[in-house]
Parts: C-alpha cells; structure tokens; sequence
C-alpha cells in the first residue's frame, strides 16, 4: 500500500480525513469514531452526488501513482466484519456510491467490489488492451527485514513471542517436507496407499492455518492464538442431571492422552484399535471416560504425549498371525481369555458359537424364510415368517477379545453379523450390545 497502513482511512486516497468518511463501520453511534472528527454519512439521494465526488477525488489522486487506470482500494481491518450490521453497513453505502458514479458518463469511471483475483483479471485485460507486457512493470525488490511501517517501529518481536508454537510449527513444517519427498519419490508405487496422500493434506492444511501471520506469530487476540494451538473437543450434555459416559474420537497415533481444559487434570482413556475386517485394523480410537454436570458444555483436550500417553487394549483373538502394530495380540489359549468382566458382571464368549453368555443370559440368532404359498410374502415393511425360526449353523467365527482401562468387549465376525458386546469399566454403564448386519 502506498500511503499508511491497510485500514479504510490510508486506503482510498492520500487524505485519511476524508477517507475515514467512508467506513461505514464508524458511522456515529457505534464503537469506533474518526480521529479526524469528521465522521461518515450515510449515502442517501440527497448526498449520494456530492459524497461520489468527493470519494472519486481521492480515488484519481491515488491512481496518480500507478501506470495502469485500475485501481486496488482495500475495504477492511483487523477485527472487522465480524457481525451483520457492518456488513450492510458497508455494502448498501458503497454499492449507492458505484451505482451513482457507473450512471453518470461525465465520471469516467467504473467501480464495483471484487477480490484480489478481479483485480488482478482487470489490470492483465488492461494489459493486453494497451499491450504492455507485465514484465515492463516496475517492481521493487531489496531487503525488507525487519519491516518497520513508520520511524524505526521494526516488527521483529514477533520472533521471540511463543516460542513453544514457533519450534512446533518449524517441526511440523520439516516433517512434512520429508514426508512429501519420500512419497514423491515412491509415486510409481502409490496404488493402494492414497491415505499416505490424505494424511499429508490434512497435516499441509493445519500447517497453513497455523502459519496465519497473526497465528504464528502470536499477535491475534489471545483466545484466537490459544485456539490455534489446541484442538478442542467440546462435549455436551442434554440431559437435566449429572452424567458418566465415554466419549470416543480417532486418532491418527497412539501416543495420545486426554486432559480436562478447565482443571488441566488428566483423563483416564485407552487406546484400541477399529477393525476394518476381522483380522486388518486401520484407524485408531481414543475412548475416555467424562464426567458431565447438567446441562453443560464441557472441554478435553487432545494432545499428543509419548510419555504419560493413554494405555492401550490388549487382544486375544481366535485366529492365527494377527497383527496390530504397537499392541499387544495374543491368541485365544483358555475360556479365560474370552472372558470381560467389571465389578458388576462376567461375560464370556462361547469359543465355537462365538456368542455371548452372562449368567443366565444367552444370545441365539434364528434365521426366517418367506411364506411358500401364494399369500403375501416379507418385503421392505412387512415381516411375514413363513415357519418358525432355525437356529444359524455356522462354523466357529472369528472371536475378538479386548480387554482395556476404560471398556471391555468381545466381538464375533460372523459371515454376514458382527456381533459385539461391550462392558464399560465405570459406574451407572453396564453392558452394551451390538450387532451390525453386513447384507
């Protein structure tokens, strides 16, 4: 910018008295005035022609510096355009402003709203038209470290502040570096590995949103700094009395833990796997147990932490050569080993039917034909058997076992049910079951 600085007063022309007229935020009545004490009106039919010379005035004085009649004239500020009223404010006064001076050919002139790319559209037409090739443009270049915007006001304190984010955000920004070379260089051998690209979008797109110059370097409002630095996760709860439950979110290492925003305690968690398949895990899933007041929102937060990370499940499994990395697989030796418990239940997996059975409880599937005759037969709304139910006859499923601080389950991977059940190590939960159909 050629004159002050980027706000609406040094943006419009070299006279920021009469460009601070023209923020409509600073309309009398609201938060923030002129300090030139002439404030701004609002654009009627009875002015609209006087303010349009006036605003044009500065507009030709500024376009004095350029060798191109297009002209950039920037339209906000830090904190700005933050609720509805600034918005119509600035829009309905300005889009008066253009459509007058558009209307009026003895103007010369055509204004709108646009973005950088409009701009920059306009001004390589303009080449052409003339044409001037860009490359003919005069460019500044030089050492502009440190930048001081007025007298020696150098902006460098910056690079001392937060240094906790600044080396996180360089370790980032490295280890990215090397991830994208190295998947480059195995491009040829990509097939089947898109997540390894998926994975590097997500950690490109949260670099790019730290690296915000009022991010980075610490200077936006506190809050929003802290929140760049933090991945919340806000858990509500709807009902009218307190409540104890999990809460389980992915995670993409196992070195994870939980702390409670508010008290900076921890929070008993674990870590276990998501199976894709009976025998091939993928993603990882941190499940922590919270403690919510009535009607109320409340904050963990998820942080990486290789020392005082989350302990994770260990699984038997009935089947041979399973593997998850970084935790612990063993296969199924004894009925102990199919065995969950907590202090009010035992449940036990059957080893050949693979279902569950708790004291007295048992769990069967039955399978249903149609009717055989000519009535009408089951279909998307009706269930119309058409004998009793025979018991499923399958060979021995897969049985799943995972034992863990937090939960307990046994899971059964039959050929079209997985059949689960869950038991919860906290109070007022007791057992869960799940049986997902895969038709």
């Amino acid at each position: 910018m050629p004159f002050y600085s980027y706000d609406v007063p040094h943006t419009c022309g070299p006279d920021p008295a009469v460009c601070c007229q023209f923020d409509f935020h600073r309309l009398p009545g609201g938060r923030v005035a002129c300090p030139w004490r002439v404030a701004p009106q609002p654009i009627t039919e009875d002015n609209v022609k006087e303010r349009a010379r006036l605003l044009l005035d500065q507009y030709r004085q500024k376009s004095r510096l350029f060798r191109s009649p297009v002209l950039l004239v920037p339209l906000g500020d830090d904190f700005r355009f933050v609720d509805a009223r600034e918005w119509e404010d600035q829009f309905s006064n300005y889009q008066r402003l253009f459509q007058h001076m558009n209307q009026d050919p003895t103007l010369h002139v055509q204004a709108r709203f646009g973005t950088l790319a409009d701009y920059f559209e306009a001004l390589q037409r303009h080449l052409d038209s003339t044409q001037v090739s860009a490359e003919r443009l005069p460019a500044v270049g030089g050492d502009f470290f440190t930048y001081a915007d007025r007298d020696d006001h150098y902006w460098s304190g910056y690079y001392t502040s937060r240094p906790f984010y600044k080396r996180q955000d360089r370790h980032l920004e490295t280890t990215l570096r090397y991830c994208s070379h190295l998947c480059h260089c195995k491009s040829g051998q990509a097939q089947g590995r898109l997540w390894l690209f998926s994975y590097l979008t997500t950690g490109r797109r949260n670099l790019g949103l730290f690296q915000h110059h009022d991010a980075v370097t610490g200077t936006a409002k506190d809050a929003v700094v802290r929140d760049y630095g933090e991945r919340l996760v806000v858990v509500y709860n709807s009902l009218e009395q307190r409540r104890t439950t999990v809460v389980t979110v992915t995670v993409d290492t196992p070195y994870a833990a939980v702390t409670e925003v508010e008290s900076g305690r921890p929070i008993t968690a674990q870590i276990s796997v998501v199976w894709e398949e009976p025998t091939l895990s993928s993603l990882l899933q941190l499940s922590f147990i919270v403690d919510l007041p009535p009607l109320s929102l409340s904050l963990y937060h998820v942080t990486r932490s290789s020392s005082g990370s989350a302990p994770r499940s260990e699984y038997h499994i009935s089947a041979p050569d399973v593997r998850a990395e970084g935790f612990s697989v063993s296969p199924v030796q004894t009925q102990e080993d199919l065995k969950i418990s907590n202090e009010h239940l035992e449940v036990y997996g059957h080893a050949l039917s693979g279902l569950m059975q708790v004291r007295q409880v048992q769990v069967q599937f039955l399978w249903y034909g149609t009717r055989s005759d000519h009535r009408d037969k089951s279909g998307a709304y009706l269930f119309l058997p058409g004998d009793e139910g025979e018991q499923v006859s399958v060979t021995a499923p897969l049985v799943r076992v995972s034992v863990g601080p937090v939960f307990s389950d046994i899971t059964s991977c039959f050929p079209h049910v997985t059949h689960r059940v869950r038991l919860f190590h906290i109070k007022g939960q007791a057992l869960i079951l799940k049986t997902p159909l895969l038709l």
